[in-house]
């Protein structure tokens, strides 16, 4: 997982640098890459990634 810059990379469960937030809805955009764990075939795919962000 990435910084929105793309290559600032993320460590699990470490800080990042702060965001500044505005008033109202915020949009915090991130970048990831996927990494296969076997080999890839042809075919349909169905895929869920679930992301938890502490903020406060």
């Amino acid at each position: 997982m990435y910084m929105n810059d793309g290559t600032t990379a993320i460590t699990p469960d470490t800080e990042t640098g702060n965001i500044l937030l505005q008033d109202g809805d915020q949009t915090l955009t991130f970048k990831v890459d996927y990494i296969a764990t076997g080999k890839a075939t042809s075919g349909n795919v169905n895929a869920v990634t679930n992301f938890h962000i502490n903020y406060y």
